[in-house]
């Protein structure tokens, strides 16, 4: 494998992961099987950080229908496995791509309205220059309705 190809892959997982991430607040201590939560409309900034990437930050233009487990692009999910315990939600997913296996495991808090936090682990199957594994944090701030331009 490239070096290019596997540092974009880890880019790309990185901001899908960043893109994709949200939640909701549940008072529920039932472990089973959930719909994917919706977030609110808008422009959301986005700051990720992990010790291969360090930090970025971004905006993005999120619509009700966009999924906060699946990436955008360029794989193939499967049905994400959803549990919420109390006020955190934890997502699973499965992806495939031409590069391989992705493993999504995610732990969703905050409101998701105004804020959420994401804490992720992801792994790859083959492993990315070597790199079996990859943490990321994602710290959302809801900035409004009105979403930035191209």
């Amino acid at each position: 494998m490239r070096t290019g190809s596997v540092v974009s892959r880890l880019v790309a997982s990185s901001v899908a992961l960043g893109a994709m991430l949200l939640g909701v607040s549940v008072k529920t201590a039932t472990a089973f099987a959930e719909p994917l939560p919706v977030r609110k409309a808008g422009h959301w900034r986005i700051t990720s950080v992990s010790a291969e990437l360090g930090m970025t930050e971004f905006d993005a233009c999120i619509a009700p229908a966009d999924s906060i487990a699946v990436p955008s692009a360029g794989s193939t999910c499967a049905e994400p496995d959803v549990k919420r315990f109390d006020d955190q939600v934890i997502v699973n997913v499965v992806c495939r791509s031409k590069l391989g296996e992705e493993r999504i495991s995610t732990l969703y808090t905050g409101d998701f309205q105004t804020w959420y936090r994401g804490i992720t682990k992801m792994t790859f199957d083959p492993p990315a220059n070597g790199q079996a594994s990859m943490a990321v944090t994602v710290d959302a701030k809801y900035v409004g309705q009105q979403c930035l331009p191209p």
